[in-house]
């Protein structure tokens, strides 16, 4: 997929103006966080790593001209076993790899982490700096199957002192993207025909 293709599949399903998505692609082209290259029919595919900073920059702020600065912000945050809380994949609990969630999400994106498919959301808190993955897809909870989390965060003193600084005391800022549409990107990028679009 060329990048004018990605920004629109982007645009549409993550349901943001083009012109936004298109103002973080040109910020994250300009720190070198994306793929570039040729244009036209030379230009380079994007990638799954191209789509975990972009969803990274989204979901971290509402500044085109802050997007590196969220993927360097959130890209690196850890896998935090202490918080997992109910059934969680077996990558939030693996303690021979620190994980961090450009890692993860970068798998997910190339349709390597079958682990993902009770993900109902990935969530960022901005002024917590902290990202949680939240499971429980209906039909694992019809199945008697448990709902649980996995949080992503730069350890606890710096979270503290995030949330004791002037500028963000009261604020609580929560981005959030549905599975499904994470998935929808996923599939378009691998050449996967989703259900959603063949109905069309």
């Amino acid at each position: 997929m060329k990048q004018g293709k990605f920004i629109t599949a982007i645009s549409e399903v993550y349901r943001i103006p083009y012109g936004t998505v298109r103002l973080f692609v040109r910020e994250l082209n300009k720190a070198g966080l994306l793929t570039s290259g040729a244009h036209g029919v030379n230009a380079p595919d994007m990638t799954p790593l191209d789509a975990a900073r972009l969803t990274i920059a989204i979901l971290g702020t509402d500044k085109p001209t802050q997007a590196s600065q969220a993927v360097e912000t959130f890209g690196n945050l850890g896998v935090n076993r202490f918080c997992n809380q109910g059934d969680v994949p077996p990558f939030a609990l693996n303690e021979e790899y620190c994980f961090v969630l450009e890692e993860i999400l970068e798998l997910f994106f190339g349709l390597q982490l079958a682990e993902l498919t009770g993900l109902t959301s990935l969530e960022i808190s901005r002024e917590g700096q902290e990202a949680t993955m939240v499971f429980g897809h209906w039909f694992l909870k019809k199945q008697g199957g448990k709902s649980g989390s996995v949080v992503f965060d730069v350890g606890y003193e710096t979270v503290e002192e995030a949330l004791a600084r002037e500028e963000t005391k009261g604020k609580h800022t929560i981005a959030r993207l549905k599975y499904m549409d994470m998935e929808e990107i996923a599939w378009a990028l691998n050449g996967v025909r989703s259900e959603r679009n063949s109905k069309k």
